[in-house]
């Protein structure tokens, strides 16, 4: 389990164990590798994570956030899954981690340096308004 401490995770977070079989995963991951995944810089210092963004860029350095590249075909798929876990449609995505309240604004979330390549797949929905809630 991921997250073993189900008990003490923020109010606003949910956590689904399961919702992809082995076999769900196997194309994925196979989409995954053939990305061209860049480095992040931030704050002029080179992060231990490389990103690929789809729909919409985030500038680490400028803070800006532009148009990007369309979603890949082999992502479509478990797009319409998050955005049904999320209970939103799919063209106005939450995350696949779905945080909201405490755990969305107050929570430090990350995850621990590890050998074994990992892939971490996060759909956002844009804020309308200005500012945290």
């Amino acid at each position: 389990m991921l997250f073993p401490e189900v008990a003490d995770l923020p109010e606003g977070f949910v956590y689904r164990e399961g919702v992809l079989s082995s076999d769900d995963q196997a194309p994925l991951v196979e989409g995954l590798r053939t990305l061209a995944f860049g480095e992040v810089r931030m704050r002029g210092q080179v992060a231990r994570r490389r990103t690929i963004h789809f729909g919409w860029t985030y500038g680490y350095e400028t803070w800006r956030v532009e148009p990007g590249p369309p979603i890949p075909e082999f992502l479509v798929g478990l797009r319409v899954l998050a955005a049904r876990l999320a209970g939103v449609e799919r063209e106005a995505l939450a995350e696949v981690l779905v945080l909201d309240g405490a755990a969305r604004w107050q929570w430090q979330h990350a995850i621990p340096p590890g050998r074994e390549e990992r892939y971490s797949v996060t759909f956002r929905t844009l804020r309308t308004g200005g500012g945290a809630p």
